[in-house]
């Protein structure tokens, strides 16, 4: 019967097409541009492995791309953010002294029983974070977000 997928369309529910649940974000990245040559772009992961990608500037894929974790790199990701404890870090906005026109990193995890989001301006040197600078590069390394953001020659050749 054709109209029960229209019906559960209009409900809100997935249709028996086979359209997947809807799957709860498990943490974004957002590298922001800079006065210079700086990658801009967003990652969002959810909970069944899906990446969405946008670029921005300065990076080799401009607008939505996307891609899928293997169950052991998403509980790497979680790993990641565990590890740097990430829920307990303290917050970086209180920074003193901050060099102008750098990026920032805004990024956000669900443990599934806590949210946080933390705004990282990465030209804040009163309050260095190597934690978390190292843990927004882990989130890259484990989605690859290289494919689509580029090397660091490959960005250079934008003219964005």
């Amino acid at each position: 019967m054709r109209v029960i997928p229209y019906l559960l369309l209009l409900l809100g529910l997935p249709a028996m097409a086979g359209e997947p649940p809807p799957a709860d974000v498990v943490a974004t990245l957002l590298r922001t541009g800079c006065r210079g040559a700086c990658a801009s772009y967003s990652v969002t992961v959810l909970s069944d492995g899906r990446v969405r990608y946008v670029g921005d500037r300065f990076v080799k894929v401009r607008g939505p791309a996307s891609a899928r974790l293997r169950q052991a790199e998403l509980k790497s990701l979680r790993t990641a953010f565990a590890a740097a404890r990430y829920l307990d870090l303290e917050d970086p906005s209180n920074c003193v002294g901050a060099i102008p026109d750098y990026p920032s990193v805004a990024t956000s995890y669900d443990s599934g029983r806590r949210k946080r989001e933390i705004n990282h301006y990465l030209g804040c040197r009163s309050k260095p974070n190597e934690v978390l600078e190292k843990l927004e590069d882990r989130f890259d390394k484990i989605v690859k977000s290289a494919r689509w953001v580029g090397t660091a020659r490959e960005r250079e050749s934008r003219q964005d």
